[in-house]
């Protein structure tokens, strides 16, 4: 357990991609296992306004599937944020930026997985609605831990509806 930075650089683009470990009290909140790894994964764009690339995001896509290679009981959590508008294709141009974020995540991520064939990893992803708005979570774990993913989702259901 612990934090983890991951840093990405393309012309003025610059990200930074942050994984914190859930403390014990919020592992107790959830009602989870002490030897459970649970990550917050959150990525920042720390410079630059240009678009990013594909090979940018195929970097973000390699250092997840490394970090859980390092981390197999481990649980990624993450959730798309509307805080910055992102540039869309025509095509989804009525796609919210979160619903964008996720589906492009979740795009990259079967592209990597289907090169690494061996690697048992599943990027669950849930959609809740609320009066604030939509959200698109996203819980990526081997499939070993798929039961623990299940009983995640069911509680933040619950959370939202409160």
């Amino acid at each position: 357990m612990g934090n983890f930075t991951f840093q990405i650089e393309e012309g003025d683009n610059r990200y930074l991609l942050k994984l914190n470990s859930f403390t014990e009290q919020e592992l107790v909140s959830w009602n989870l296992d002490m030897s459970i790894e649970i990550y917050d994964v959150v990525l920042l764009r720390d410079s630059g306004a240009g678009t990013t690339s594909f090979k940018s995001l195929a970097q973000i896509s390699t250092f997840v599937k490394g970090f859980m290679s390092n981390h197999p009981n481990a649980i990624l959590y993450f959730y798309c944020d509307d805080i910055h508008d992102i540039q869309r294709a025509h095509k989804h141009i009525n796609y919210s930026p979160q619903q964008f974020r996720s589906q492009l995540f979740s795009l990259l991520f079967d592209r990597e997985m289907a090169k690494h064939q061996d690697t048992k990893l599943v990027n669950n992803v849930q959609t809740i609605t609320t009066d604030q708005g939509t959200a698109y979570i996203h819980l990526i774990t081997s499939v070993a831990n798929q039961h623990i993913v299940t009983n995640l989702f069911k509680q933040v259901i619950e959370y939202s509806t409160k």
